[in-house]
């Protein structure tokens, strides 16, 4: 639960060196493109959290961290069909999606959703 809420932290999520600080599977793939931390990002990690709890797996499981972030930047995430209910999926999903324009705005837009 250390990365959910770090987006007030600019500086703790990017340092001045570039390097992007935080547990590797719940950082927003955008963040390794340089990207400011945003809530956005926060909700990308509470997507991983959740998927994790309710499932039992995090959407890219990898213990290497040079195939995890290419995955995490390359591949979109799957939250298997049957796993869930499907709105509770569709949420998920959209937590997880690398597209920008399929991003909910803020937490009260996730609790809406569901």
């Amino acid at each position: 639960m250390l990365d959910f809420g770090l987006a007030v932290l600019q500086s703790v999520a990017r340092r001045h060196n570039g390097d992007v600080a935080g547990t590797l599977h719940y950082i927003a793939p955008e963040l390794f493109l340089g990207q400011a931390a945003s809530e956005a990002s926060d909700l990308y990690a509470f997507g991983v959290m959740a998927m994790q709890v309710l499932t039992g797996s995090r959407p890219f499981e990898n213990d290497h961290s040079e195939p995890l972030i290419t995955r995490l930047l390359n591949s979109d995430p799957v939250v298997p069909e049957g796993s869930l209910p499907t709105p509770l999926r569709r949420v998920l999903l959209r937590l997880l999606c690398r597209d920008p324009k399929a991003w909910l705005n803020d937490a009260l837009q996730v609790m809406r959703e569901l």
